[in-house]
């Protein structure tokens, strides 16, 4: 079993890695909808994001030994996902005699525009219903986004009219809340954020092309990354601001990011590590070169000096990703 102080320092790590996946999500959503417009930014984004969230259904139903196909089931994954997502307290879901209704309090993307919802959650549920029972829809009733107290989905029966919502009878049952270790479901938010990302940059590769896509999105990453560093210098969580320090606290970043490998040099002139395992290896090489944008931002909020480089990079078809931290 860990020492209680490795386990609190992973969760601790693994919730920093979240919340830069999360305003990654965010605002590489934005940019695109700047660029493109609205209708252009769904249309380019669907067909990644459906293909992401049958990845998110076969994944849920293989770890929770999910079965069947009735509407709690296509609502499950959603429970699972909101629970790690945000707080399992603020996730509810209810079976209804004509159907199911999930609600959720509270949510991360709570300050995200109303149409980053809809290339979450409503192509997600499209993808669910299509692929486990296409006689079933999920609507979508309320948004925090859009101002409502809470977000709220209805999986009901196609043929059931849509005045019915708010009324699909007597509640059958109330399902537990999901009661997974806070390590699990770190994890499980971190591999949502990480496809999230990835389905809204492939979209932006297939709209404008890998040039035009980085010139926006590394500029994006970049910021991000200052931010971030300058909160680190802030908080004391950087001891020494030298090569060894930087590299240090990127390995470490990594490790909550559940990415994993061995440090192959550390020195004063260069910190470097190679990465053998890492969930975002099927996504597209411009997230690793996003990643790189951001760890140059962090090196600039530390020393200005010093660089993060990748030499080897697995979305870019190599057997294993090589990064460095050295100076200029």
């Amino acid at each position: 079993m860990e020492p209680k102080s490795v386990s609190e320092n992973r969760v601790v790590l693994s919730e920093l890695a979240c919340n830069v996946l999360t305003e990654f999500n965010m605002s590489a959503l934005n940019e695109f909808m700047k660029l493109a417009g609205p209708l252009d930014t769904m249309a380019h984004i669907r067909p990644f994001k459906k293909r992401s969230s049958l990845t998110l259904l076969i994944e849920t139903r293989r770890q929770m030994n999910l079965k069947g196909n009735g509407p709690d089931q296509i609502a499950m994954p959603f429970y699972v996902a909101h629970s790690a997502l945000g707080n399992p307290e603020d996730a509810e879901l209810e079976i209804k005699e004509g159907g199911v209704v999930g609600t959720n309090h509270d949510c991360i993307f709570k300050n995200a525009t109303p149409e980053f919802c809809v290339v979450i959650s409503h192509l997600a549920g499209e993808a669910f219903c299509e692929a486990l029972n296409p006689e079933y829809d999920m609507i979508w009733t309320h948004h925090i986004t859009a101002g409502d107290p809470y977000c709220r989905y209805v999986v009901k029966k196609k043929t059931t009219p849509y005045t019915n919502l708010d009324d699909l009878g007597k509640t059958l049952a109330t399902l537990p809340k999901v009661n997974l270790p806070k390590e699990e479901l770190l994890r499980i938010k971190g591999w949502i954020l990480g496809h999230f990302w990835g389905c809204t940059t492939e979209g932006f590769v297939d709209y404008c092309g890998s040039e035009k896509t980085m010139e926006i999105l590394g500029a994006n990453a970049n910021r991000i990354g200052l931010g971030a560093g300058t909160y680190l210098v802030q908080s004391g969580m950087i001891k020494e601001r030298n090569v060894t320090g930087v590299g240090q606290l990127i390995d470490e970043f990594g490790k909550g990011s559940e990415q994993y490998g061995d440090v192959v040099r550390s020195s004063n002139n260069e910190y470097s590590k190679e990465i053998v395992n890492c969930p975002f290896k099927s996504l597209p090489c411009e997230i690793c070169k996003q990643f790189e944008s951001f760890f140059n931002g962090v090196c600039k909020a530390v020393s200005p000096d010093l660089e993060f480089k990748y030499s080897k990079m697995m979305t870019a078809g190599d057997h294993s990703c090589l990064w460095s931290v050295t100076k200029k």
